[in-house]
């Protein structure tokens, strides 16, 4: 959580998600990480390793190059060097999506209208309108697409000054990726009937295109694009599977089968240095292509593995120029994890350490965080030799033991420790910690844990401690009765609460305020937690 709120979108800059940010239940944007050019939006250039508040009422957000936020109200705003401020400005109204590519911006109304400008001259002030009737644009490093709303796809060329206009090169279109490399540009596009198609995206001076439309198969829901041109597809059964995709020296496109790499997946990303999918269980597995990749052998190999259970949504970036990959992911709870490259704060607790574990995230105090911060797997299988990211421990070389806790707090989740000093000064130190795990006690509040401490040590303090609860609205107060005579005076029903088992104190654990309580009608009882 941030700032006690549950996160419901989290995006990574794409330049190796070296800067975050995550839309919270309330449409409150926060950002963190490498602040460069002022990517951040927090009026500085200077690089975060926590969340820092940025506007309210978000509805979606990107931290690309531009920088920018649509607003619930469909208001669009940039930050950065794209608008020269280092605050959100209002740039335009009406706006319901948004994309780039090379250095240039193109902005979708509700209404259909498709506007584009240069970010780098005085047209930014002027956004020039390209076409109508659209329901989705893309952009890349060489040219502009969009599908209209009758499945029509059309392409232009960024100088869209010269009067150029969009063309059109195939119909019957659902949703398009492209694959730019740079040097010669593709589109991938899946059609209505779920066909998967790729198409060149040749031209000559005078934007003459040629399209060449090769038809890949027929039963595709979704596909993501790497920058090797690595297409992950998933088909309407749920299955993934790899093909690969090549320009020859003019230009054009080929496409090879690799083959079907597991199923049951709902959604998948691919990137330069990691792939990951969430499968329809809600566990995320990652792998790499590349036994180079940062984290490898740490997070995963080249066969995918799962990292993360009960996950609703995520997002993952790497870039191969700067051997850096981050990865995000929301757990159904609104739970925010984070894992990877952490040379500039983006993986936001407060350090600059690569974690190879989802952690996850939250703005509580540095020590509280770095004990609950721990992944959690949601399967029935064991959490066993998990080591604290916070320890970097690299292997465990004392006999298997069990311990087994009893009268716990039932159903909740307990972090287990082992430490050569409890009291010491800094408790989670990697010369200090020797196991940590976590677990959920059963409903009759019992918990074993099975480890393997990473060095003897005869004096060893080994205990557990419940995650402090993270959010009062998962418990119910009780009260006398919901319905009260008015007889002219503020009514104030007496609650109480109780978690796990024991009742909290009103003031010292909570407050209780009341809304529209003086008169006939419906009233409200606000509960309020005090401190962590």
């Amino acid at each position: 959580m941030i700032d006690g709120k549950r996160v419901k979108q989290v995006r990574l800059s794409a330049y190796g998600g070296r800067s975050c940010a995550a839309i919270t239940e309330d449409d409150t944007l926060y950002t963190w990480g490498a602040n460069f050019g002022g990517i951040l939006g927090d009026g500085t250039t200077k690089s975060k390793t926590h969340p820092v508040k940025i506007m309210d009422n978000v509805k979606s957000v990107n931290l690309d190059a531009p920088a920018y936020a649509i607003k619930t109200d469909g208001t669009l705003y940039m930050w950065g060097n794209a608008v020269d401020s280092l605050k959100p400005t209002k740039i335009m109204d009406g706006v319901s999506d948004f994309s780039s590519g090379g250095c240039y911006t193109m902005a979708l109304k509700t209404n259909g209208d498709v506007y584009m400008w240069d970010r780098n001259d005085e047209i930014l002030k002027k956004p020039t309108k390209v076409m109508s009737n659209a329901k989705e644009v893309q952009g890349s490093e060489n040219f502009g697409s969009a599908v209209t709303k009758q499945g029509e796809l059309y392409v232009w060329n960024w100088d869209y000054k010269s009067g150029k206009e969009p063309v059109k090169i195939m119909d019957n279109v659902d949703t398009i990726r492209p694959f730019d490399t740079g040097m010669a540009a593709s589109i991938v596009a899946i059609t209505k009937d779920k066909e998967l198609c790729v198409c060149d995206v040749l031209s000559d001076s005078d934007l003459k295109l040629k399209p060449n439309i090769i038809m890949i198969r027929d039963d595709v829901e979704n596909i993501s694009i790497n920058y090797w041109g690595g297409c992950y597809v998933i088909t309407s059964d749920k299955a993934l599977y790899e093909y690969v995709l090549n320009h020859d020296n003019s230009g054009h496109i080929s496409v090879s089968n690799e083959g079907k790499v597991m199923d049951g997946v709902e959604k998948g990303k691919s990137t330069a240095y990691a792939n990951a999918v969430k499968k329809t269980n809600g566990d995320l597995y990652m792998w790499t292509d590349a036994s180079w990749a940062p984290g490898y052998g740490k997070l995963y190999t080249e066969t995918p593995k799962k990292v993360l259970g009960n996950v609703s949504s995520f997002d993952i970036e790497s870039v191969f120029e700067l051997n850096e990959v981050s990865a995000a992911a929301i757990t159904k709870e609104g739970l925010l994890y984070m894992w990877g490259s952490n040379k500039n704060g983006e993986l936001g607790n407060g350090t600059t350490t690569s974690i190879w574990k989802p952690s996850k995230i939250g703005t509580q105090s540095s020590s509280k965080s770095a004990v609950s911060a721990m992944s959690v797997d949601d399967s029935e299988e064991t959490i066993e030799e998990t080591l604290s990211a916070m320890s970097q421990a690299t292997s465990i070389s004392t006999a298997v033991k069990t311990k087994s806790y009893s009268k716990l707090y039932a159903n909740t989740i307990y972090n287990f420790y082992v430490m050569k000093d409890k009291a010491a000064k800094d408790p989670l130190a990697s010369n200090n910690l020797l196991y940590i795990g976590q677990k959920t006690a059963s409903s009759k509040g019992a918990v074993a844990f099975t480890y393997g401490a990473r060095e003897v040590y005869a004096d060893a303090d080994i205990f557990v401690a419940a995650t402090p609860a993270d959010d009062l609205r998962y418990y119910t107060p009780t009260i006398k009765s919901s319905t009260y005579t008015y007889a002219g005076k503020a009514i104030k029903p007496t609650i109480s609460l109780t978690v796990h088992g024991k009742t909290l104190k009103k003031g010292r654990d909570y407050t209780v305020r009341y809304k529209d309580n003086k008169s006939v009608g419906t009233a409200t009882i606000i509960i309020e937690g005090i401190g962590d």
